[in-house]
């Protein structure tokens, strides 16, 4: 049994997954239109995965015997064509991502739920890669700076990456 203070804090991830989802379609949108397909390609990936990391805990919380209330997700409007922006949005966000995660573990080992804190570990770890992915695109990005070759091929080499 999930005590409703964890159920709550799940519910608010899987809807904050959902958020994410949006917010990397939009951001994969935007970047198709600026013709980075492969930082567009890049980021549906990401869309994708947001999209399977909610399923999951959606799974999980059914397998434990609740229901789940999705709320309303907001649309984010994408204002910047700039792909340094762009990956430095996706850092900061992986980072808010880590910080959800960190605290339903950390109410999950309070409350000695064995099975929340297993589940919420494959998260923890996944948002370590997540983040260095994140950093990453940063310091790529950033290097390239204004330089359209260079950040041409930083796009090509983000069109490589493969679904997980």
């Amino acid at each position: 049994m999930i005590s409703e203070k964890i159920l709550n804090a799940l519910e608010e991830q899987i809807n904050f997954e959902f958020e994410s989802a949006y917010l990397y379609l939009g951001m994969s949108l935007k970047m198709d239109e600026a013709n980075f397909t492969g930082f567009s390609h890049w980021l549906f990936q990401q869309y994708q995965e947001e999209l399977d990391h909610a399923h999951q805990m959606i799974d999980y919380v059914q397998r434990r015997g609740h229901t789940i209330a999705l709320k309303d997700i907001p649309a984010v409007a994408i204002e910047t064509a700039d792909p340094v922006k762009i990956s430095r949005d996706v850092l900061e966000h992986e980072i808010k991502v880590s910080r959800a995660i960190d605290n339903i573990l950390a109410l999950a080992r309070d409350a000695k739920d064995f099975a929340t804190e297993k589940f919420m570990m494959e998260f923890v770890e996944e948002q370590v890669e997540e983040e260095e992915s994140a950093r990453n695109l940063v310091d790529s990005f950033s290097c390239a700076s204004e330089n359209l070759s260079a950040q041409m091929m930083i796009d090509n080499m983000l069109s490589a990456r493969e679904e997980e």
